[in-house]
């Protein structure tokens, strides 16, 4: 026995060791979530990045932190405070806000729209900005009957609709647009597109859409019968036909993959920007019908949302 109660002991060790490693090595995981808002779809970013980062890296610890009611320094505190390894910023407000205080720490973006705001070498992430030709092959989709497009824009979404002009020939669809210089020009450009085209394809851009123009957008949509394709189900749900958002639970999801390269020893500049990999669309059933419409039932059972 003699021989034995040092092997045990041995063992014992041994085993306190890797125990000790592995609890290290589960405290290195560390990432904050700023979120720029408690909205529902920051949530739902909120909850597939938690899903999915628990799948990836278990080990991983979460803490999250909304800006809503909190100071700009206090939440620059609270985010160092618990020392993560990799900030996960959730919107414009958050992301900016990481970019002018933080340096020396990781960071994954999302819920961003103007991402060339964003080329820092410790930052990359996901854009709001779906791929034209998922946008454009679903609102064939939805809409069958569309040929001509239009569109306006200003310097600050030419990238979008370059985009979407590049790849219209390709879906079998032409764009018709103007650029807004000032807001006086909205009402005019609105009119001369409006009267050439089967629908209108609103891109992000608030030198362009703000709450005078959505309204006035809007309005003349349902007065001259031309269906809106809008930024999100806000629109739908204001008297746009349809619009096309992001699947938010799957853009949490895509952030917690680039946030697993990171903790794989990847850095961020080594990893480019991405786009949303989902996009669910809304139809107003209402608009539809007022506009003589008819909406395939398959897009009406495939909708994340119908409003009547």
């Amino acid at each position: 026995m003699g021989r034995v109660i040092p092997a045990m002991f041995l063992f014992a060790a041994l085993s306190a060791a890797f125990l000790t490693g592995v609890n290290a090595y589960a405290e290195e995981n560390k990432v904050v979530v700023l979120m720029s808002s408690d909205a529902e779809s920051f949530k739902h970013v909120l909850d597939g990045f938690k899903e999915q980062i628990a799948s990836k890296n278990p080990s991983t610890l979460v803490t999250s932190i909304t800006l809503k009611g909190i100071e700009a320094t206090a939440a620059v505190s609270q985010v160092l405070a618990a020392k993560p390894d990799v900030i996960v910023s959730v919107g414009e407000d958050a992301t900016k806000l990481m970019k002018e205080n933080i340096k020396d720490k990781q960071i994954v973006f999302c819920m961003i729209f103007n991402t060339q705001n964003y080329t820092e070498q410790n930052i990359t992430g996901v854009s709001l900005e779906i791929r034209p030709d998922m946008k454009l092959q679903e609102l064939k989709k939805i809409y069958p009957a569309v040929k001509k497009i239009g569109v306006l824009y200003s310097a600050n979404s030419l990238m979008s609709y370059a985009e979407l002009n590049a790849e219209a020939p390709n879906q079998g669809l032409t764009i018709i647009a103007k650029k807004i210089e000032n807001d006086s020009d909205f009402p005019g450009a609105l009119k001369d597109v409006s009267s050439q085209t089967d629908c209108f394809l609103m891109v992000a851009d608030p030198k362009v859409y703000f709450s005078q123009t959505i309204k006035y957008l809007l309005l003349e949509s349902l007065r001259n019968k031309f269906p809106v394709l809008g930024l999100s189900s806000f629109y739908t749900k204001a008297g746009a036909f349809a619009s096309f958002e992001c699947d938010y639970k799957d853009l949490g999801r895509q952030s917690a993959d680039i946030t697993a390269k990171l903790f794989s020893g990847q850095r961020a500049s080594d990893i480019k920007i991405q786009r949303p990999r989902k996009l669910k669309y809304s139809i107003s059933a209402l608009v539809a019908d007022k506009m003589q419409i008819k909406i395939p039932e398959q897009v009406l059972r495939e909708a994340s949302e119908v409003f009547n």
